[in-house]
Protein backbone atom coordinates (compact mmCIF):
# COMPACT_ATOMS: atom_id res chain seq x y z
CA UNK A 1 0.00 0.00 0.00
CA UNK A 2 1.34 3.26 -0.82
CA UNK A 3 2.40 5.34 2.01
CA UNK A 4 0.41 8.94 2.36
CA UNK A 5 2.18 11.78 3.87
CA UNK A 6 -0.42 14.56 5.48
CA UNK A 7 1.77 16.62 8.09
CA UNK A 8 0.47 18.37 11.29
CA UNK A 9 -1.68 21.18 10.76
CA UNK A 10 0.19 24.25 10.87
CA UNK A 11 -3.03 26.46 10.56
CA UNK A 12 -1.80 27.90 7.28
CA UNK A 13 -3.74 30.89 5.86
CA UNK A 14 -4.94 30.32 2.59
CA UNK A 15 -7.70 32.11 1.97
CA UNK A 16 -6.12 35.28 0.59
CA UNK A 17 -4.57 35.83 4.36
CA UNK A 18 -7.95 36.05 5.69
CA UNK A 19 -8.44 37.18 9.42
CA UNK A 20 -11.34 36.52 11.39
CA UNK A 21 -11.62 38.21 14.79
CA UNK A 22 -13.47 35.54 17.10
CA UNK A 23 -15.38 36.54 20.24
CA UNK A 24 -16.50 33.63 22.85
CA UNK A 25 -16.64 34.12 26.76
CA UNK A 26 -16.79 30.33 26.39
CA UNK A 27 -13.22 29.31 26.87
CA UNK A 28 -14.27 25.40 25.34
CA UNK A 29 -15.96 27.01 22.63
CA UNK A 30 -13.49 29.40 22.11
CA UNK A 31 -10.94 27.02 21.38
CA UNK A 32 -12.92 24.66 19.59
CA UNK A 33 -14.25 27.49 17.45
CA UNK A 34 -10.51 28.72 16.67
CA UNK A 35 -9.37 24.93 15.84
CA UNK A 36 -12.10 24.49 13.42
CA UNK A 37 -11.42 28.00 12.04
CA UNK A 38 -7.54 27.63 11.68
CA UNK A 39 -8.00 24.08 10.16
CA UNK A 40 -10.00 25.58 7.53
CA UNK A 41 -7.45 27.68 6.52
CA UNK A 42 -7.99 30.96 8.42
CA UNK A 43 -5.73 33.49 10.72
CA UNK A 44 -7.38 33.66 13.56
CA UNK A 45 -7.79 36.25 16.23
CA UNK A 46 -9.31 34.89 19.35
CA UNK A 47 -10.56 37.12 22.39
CA UNK A 48 -12.41 36.05 24.98
CA UNK A 49 -14.61 39.43 25.82
CA UNK A 50 -15.99 42.27 23.86
CA UNK A 51 -13.64 44.54 25.62
CA UNK A 52 -10.69 42.69 24.54
CA UNK A 53 -12.07 42.03 21.25
CA UNK A 54 -12.17 45.60 20.97
CA UNK A 55 -8.62 46.25 21.53
CA UNK A 56 -7.64 43.71 19.22
CA UNK A 57 -9.96 45.18 16.15
CA UNK A 58 -8.93 48.58 16.59
CA UNK A 59 -5.23 47.47 16.13
CA UNK A 60 -5.74 45.54 13.34
CA UNK A 61 -9.09 45.60 11.27
CA UNK A 62 -10.46 41.88 10.86
CA UNK A 63 -12.28 40.93 7.20
CA UNK A 64 -15.10 39.08 9.50
CA UNK A 65 -15.96 38.92 13.16
CA UNK A 66 -17.20 35.82 15.04
CA UNK A 67 -19.32 36.56 17.79
CA UNK A 68 -21.20 33.57 20.15
CA UNK A 69 -23.63 35.36 22.59
CA UNK A 70 -24.25 32.97 25.28
CA UNK A 71 -27.32 35.15 26.12
CA UNK A 72 -29.00 37.35 23.65
CA UNK A 73 -29.43 40.78 25.61
CA UNK A 74 -29.30 43.93 25.84
CA UNK A 75 -25.59 44.19 26.26
CA UNK A 76 -25.06 41.70 23.97
CA UNK A 77 -27.06 43.30 21.17
CA UNK A 78 -25.31 47.24 22.08
CA UNK A 79 -21.44 45.41 21.06
CA UNK A 80 -23.19 45.10 17.35
CA UNK A 81 -24.91 48.04 17.42
CA UNK A 82 -21.29 49.77 18.40
CA UNK A 83 -19.97 47.85 15.20
CA UNK A 84 -22.94 49.64 12.98
CA UNK A 85 -21.81 53.17 14.32
CA UNK A 86 -18.10 52.98 13.90
CA UNK A 87 -17.69 54.40 10.36
CA UNK A 88 -14.15 51.76 10.08
CA UNK A 89 -16.55 48.76 11.00
CA UNK A 90 -20.13 49.61 9.92
CA UNK A 91 -19.66 47.43 6.07
CA UNK A 92 -17.33 44.56 8.38
CA UNK A 93 -19.51 41.14 8.40
CA UNK A 94 -20.50 39.86 11.57
CA UNK A 95 -21.57 36.14 11.97
CA UNK A 96 -23.55 35.20 15.64
CA UNK A 97 -23.47 32.44 17.16
CA UNK A 98 -26.83 31.44 18.96
CA UNK A 99 -27.87 28.69 21.02
CA UNK A 100 -30.34 26.35 18.85
CA UNK A 101 -33.60 26.92 17.95
CA UNK A 102 -33.32 30.48 19.05
CA UNK A 103 -35.13 32.14 16.33
CA UNK A 104 -35.90 35.03 18.93
CA UNK A 105 -32.44 35.75 19.26
CA UNK A 106 -31.53 35.21 15.63
CA UNK A 107 -33.90 38.37 14.41
CA UNK A 108 -32.61 40.09 17.22
CA UNK A 109 -28.54 39.85 16.17
CA UNK A 110 -29.54 40.12 12.17
CA UNK A 111 -32.11 43.17 13.80
CA UNK A 112 -28.63 44.69 15.33
CA UNK A 113 -26.80 44.37 12.36
CA UNK A 114 -25.28 40.73 12.37
CA UNK A 115 -24.94 39.38 8.86
CA UNK A 116 -25.59 36.23 9.42
CA UNK A 117 -26.03 33.63 12.49
CA UNK A 118 -25.54 30.13 13.30
CA UNK A 119 -27.19 28.00 15.74
CA UNK A 120 -24.88 25.91 17.72
CA UNK A 121 -24.27 23.29 18.09
CA UNK A 122 -22.87 23.05 14.29
CA UNK A 123 -21.65 21.48 12.00
CA UNK A 124 -17.40 22.64 10.52
CA UNK A 125 -19.54 22.59 7.20
CA UNK A 126 -21.65 24.59 8.11
CA UNK A 127 -19.06 27.11 9.81
CA UNK A 128 -17.02 26.96 6.15
CA UNK A 129 -20.14 27.81 4.20
CA UNK A 130 -21.29 30.44 6.66
CA UNK A 131 -18.10 32.12 6.91
CA UNK A 132 -17.77 31.80 3.11
CA UNK A 133 -20.67 33.72 2.46
CA UNK A 134 -20.00 36.13 4.34
CA UNK A 135 -16.61 37.02 2.65
CA UNK A 136 -16.24 35.46 -0.39
CA UNK A 137 -17.54 36.76 -3.62
CA UNK A 138 -18.05 32.88 -4.89
CA UNK A 139 -18.61 31.53 -1.70
CA UNK A 140 -16.92 27.82 -1.67
CA UNK A 141 -19.16 24.60 -0.61
CA UNK A 142 -16.98 21.96 -0.20
CA UNK A 143 -14.19 21.23 2.39
CA UNK A 144 -10.78 20.16 1.29
CA UNK A 145 -7.69 19.58 2.93
CA UNK A 146 -3.67 19.56 2.04
CA UNK A 147 -1.63 16.43 2.21
CA UNK A 148 0.86 14.60 0.21
CA UNK A 149 0.52 11.49 -1.66
CA UNK A 150 1.94 9.70 -5.01
CA UNK A 151 -1.01 10.42 -7.28
CA UNK A 152 -0.83 8.55 -10.53
CA UNK A 153 -2.13 10.08 -13.81
CA UNK A 154 -3.22 8.20 -16.95
CA UNK A 155 -1.64 4.77 -15.44
CA UNK A 156 2.05 7.01 -14.65
CA UNK A 157 3.33 8.26 -11.52
CA UNK A 158 3.66 11.71 -11.75
CA UNK A 159 7.51 12.49 -10.29
CA UNK A 160 7.12 14.29 -7.16
CA UNK A 161 9.38 12.39 -4.86
CA UNK A 162 9.64 9.49 -2.52
CA UNK A 163 7.14 11.37 -0.69
CA UNK A 164 4.92 11.80 -3.55
CA UNK A 165 2.74 14.93 -4.53
CA UNK A 166 1.88 17.81 -2.45
CA UNK A 167 -1.98 18.28 -3.69
CA UNK A 168 -5.31 19.45 -2.10
CA UNK A 169 -8.29 17.61 -2.12
CA UNK A 170 -12.07 18.14 -2.39
CA UNK A 171 -14.97 15.54 -2.91
CA UNK A 172 -15.15 17.24 -6.00
CA UNK A 173 -11.84 17.59 -7.02
CA UNK A 174 -7.47 18.20 -6.13
CA UNK A 175 -4.97 20.22 -7.09
CA UNK A 176 -1.60 18.77 -7.77
CA UNK A 177 1.81 20.30 -7.80
CA UNK A 178 3.99 18.52 -10.26
CA UNK A 179 6.52 20.01 -12.71
CA UNK A 180 5.09 18.43 -15.48
CA UNK A 181 1.22 19.54 -15.03
CA UNK A 182 -1.01 18.49 -18.39
CA UNK A 183 -2.82 20.72 -20.62
CA UNK A 184 -5.76 22.84 -19.97
CA UNK A 185 -9.17 20.90 -20.58
CA UNK A 186 -7.24 17.34 -20.49
CA UNK A 187 -9.37 14.52 -19.54
CA UNK A 188 -7.23 12.53 -17.34
CA UNK A 189 -7.75 9.24 -15.55
CA UNK A 190 -6.28 9.76 -11.76
CA UNK A 191 -5.84 7.19 -9.12
CA UNK A 192 -4.60 7.95 -5.07
CA UNK A 193 -4.76 6.17 -1.92
CA UNK A 194 -6.62 8.14 0.58
CA UNK A 195 -6.32 6.48 4.12
CA UNK A 196 -6.00 2.52 3.20
CA UNK A 197 -8.51 3.30 0.34
CA UNK A 198 -7.59 3.04 -3.36
CA UNK A 199 -10.01 5.32 -5.62
CA UNK A 200 -9.89 5.81 -8.81
CA UNK A 201 -11.59 8.95 -10.35
CA UNK A 202 -11.99 10.42 -14.33
CA UNK A 203 -11.10 14.30 -14.78
CA UNK A 204 -10.43 17.03 -16.78
CA UNK A 205 -7.82 20.06 -15.95
CA UNK A 206 -9.39 23.41 -15.35
CA UNK A 207 -6.54 24.88 -15.29
CA UNK A 208 -2.94 24.32 -15.65
CA UNK A 209 0.42 26.54 -14.48
CA UNK A 210 4.05 25.63 -16.13
CA UNK A 211 7.01 25.77 -15.15
CA UNK A 212 9.25 29.61 -15.94
CA UNK A 213 11.20 31.78 -14.10
CA UNK A 214 8.60 34.20 -13.75
CA UNK A 215 6.30 32.19 -11.62
CA UNK A 216 7.50 32.25 -8.62
CA UNK A 217 6.34 29.39 -7.30
CA UNK A 218 5.77 25.78 -7.80
CA UNK A 219 3.27 24.25 -10.43
CA UNK A 220 0.70 22.19 -10.64
CA UNK A 221 -2.74 21.57 -11.95
CA UNK A 222 -6.35 21.59 -10.99
CA UNK A 223 -8.19 18.97 -11.68
CA UNK A 224 -12.39 18.57 -11.76
CA UNK A 225 -13.87 15.26 -11.12
CA UNK A 226 -15.99 14.04 -14.06
CA UNK A 227 -16.44 10.57 -12.69
CA UNK A 228 -16.05 9.65 -9.11
CA UNK A 229 -18.08 6.14 -7.76
CA UNK A 230 -20.73 7.70 -5.02
CA UNK A 231 -19.38 5.98 -2.49
CA UNK A 232 -15.90 7.11 -3.63
CA UNK A 233 -17.40 10.97 -3.35
CA UNK A 234 -18.78 9.86 -0.07
CA UNK A 235 -16.21 8.59 1.77
CA UNK A 236 -13.48 11.37 0.27
CA UNK A 237 -16.24 14.31 2.06
CA UNK A 238 -16.04 11.37 5.61
CA UNK A 239 -12.30 11.90 5.09
CA UNK A 240 -11.91 15.45 4.99
CA UNK A 241 -14.83 16.53 7.68
CA UNK A 242 -12.84 13.62 9.83
CA UNK A 243 -9.34 15.44 8.77
CA UNK A 244 -10.71 19.04 10.27
CA UNK A 245 -13.01 17.82 13.50
CA UNK A 246 -11.11 15.42 14.82
CA UNK A 247 -7.20 16.70 14.71
CA UNK A 248 -5.73 15.02 12.03
CA UNK A 249 -3.82 16.50 9.58
CA UNK A 250 -5.57 18.70 7.02
CA UNK A 251 -7.48 21.67 6.20
CA UNK A 252 -7.32 23.75 3.04
CA UNK A 253 -8.42 25.05 -0.38
CA UNK A 254 -7.37 24.94 -3.72
CA UNK A 255 -9.35 27.50 -5.22
CA UNK A 256 -10.41 25.59 -8.05
CA UNK A 257 -14.07 24.22 -7.61
CA UNK A 258 -16.99 24.83 -6.08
Amino acid sequence: MAKQDTGPFQGRAIHGNRLISVVDGDPNHLQYLTMLLQRLGYRVDAASSEAAARRSIGRSLPDLVIVHFLVVGDDSLAFLQEFRRDPRMAALPVIAITSSGDLVGEKRCLDAGATDCLFKPFQAEELYFTVQKAIEPVPRRNLRIPLRMPVYVNDDLLDCGAAGCDAILSAKGMYVQTRHPAAEREHLAVRFTLGNRPVSVNGHVLFSDYPGPALGRETGMGIYFTKIAPEDEAYIRQYIHDSITSGKPGGGDADAWR
